[in-house]
């Protein structure tokens, strides 16, 4: 099996990240026996990206400047909002994509930059380079696939925020194609619809691919940031259709049967 493993964003924590996705995600895959090919897109930086993924091989990376895209569809009174906005309200307005496009665009770029290569690949897996994976290795991807139809996506089981979240997802390329271009969609989303990442991503799978499948992945993530703070992993308890009850943290989850599994495997106490 060949598997594409694709990083997409900034390597601002990539330095402390990488062991956990060497030692969770890529090595339980070369452990199973795949050929995996990392492809990393990042604007530029003076951060030595070889030296970091220097245990990943091969390795490939793409840095560059940010890339003009048209957001002219946008507001200028969202843009505002925005800037006198709280952080909570950042994640919930238009000017995410205005002003943080090169992000939100990471998965398409390395998409376009991985196919470049025109290598076949099995398997596709997205990530981000501030994800700081927890002692769960990855599932194995053979059984994935004997188990699942071909365009079943996986997704994380946290932070999901009303919709799906984007900071880990894998499927086959027929199933990853739509999730990894989302950027192209965020027009048309936007003419009835305030930008926000999760809730658009599902909005996305809902209307452009409703006949595929979603599942959870056993794989969780916080996230690092510069100033030295984690933002850890949350689960959304929900009640009835998709609506959200309340918040809750992970270590107090009990009843959460994705929390308890995940425990399990980590050798977490709850």
């Amino acid at each position: 099996m060949r598997i594409a493993l694709c990083l997409g964003g900034q390597i601002r924590t990539a330095e402390k990240c990488a062991p956990s996705l060497y030692r969770y995600i890529y090595q339980p895959l070369i452990n199973e026996g795949a050929t995996v090919d990392t492809f990393v897109h990042t604007q530029t930086t003076d951060i030595d990206i070889q030296g970091v993924y220097k245990a990943f091989q091969p390795m490939r990376c793409l840095m560059e400047d940010d890339r003009p895209l048209d957001m002219s569809f946008m507001s200028e009174d969202s843009i505002e909002w925005h800037k006198v906005g709280t952080l909570s309200e950042r994640y919930r307005c238009l000017n995410s994509v205005r002003n943080g496009c090169m992000p939100h665009a990471h998965p398409l770029y390395v998409w376009q930059y991985m196919d470049s290569f025109s290598v076949k690949y099995d398997w596709i897996i997205f990530t981000r380079p501030d994800a700081l994976f927890w002692p769960i290795p990855i599932e194995s991807v053979s059984s994935l696939t004997s188990h699942a139809d071909v365009d079943t996506l996986f997704l994380s089981a946290h932070d999901n925020w009303w919709g799906y979240s984007n900071r880990f997802f894998m499927g086959t390329p027929a199933a990853m194609r739509l999730s990894m271009c989302q950027i192209e969609y965020a027009k048309e989303y936007c003419q009835t619809h305030k930008f926000h990442s999760e809730t658009f991503f599902k909005w996305l799978m809902d209307t452009k691919a409703p006949t595929t499948r979603i599942q959870r992945t056993r794989v969780v993530c916080n996230l690092a940031r510069m100033d030295g703070t984690i933002w850890e992993a949350e689960w959304q308890t929900k009640k009835g259709e998709g609506d959200v009850l309340e918040f809750r943290d992970p270590k107090i989850a009990t009843t959460n049967h994705m929390m308890c599994e995940v425990a399990r495997l980590s050798h977490l106490h709850i």
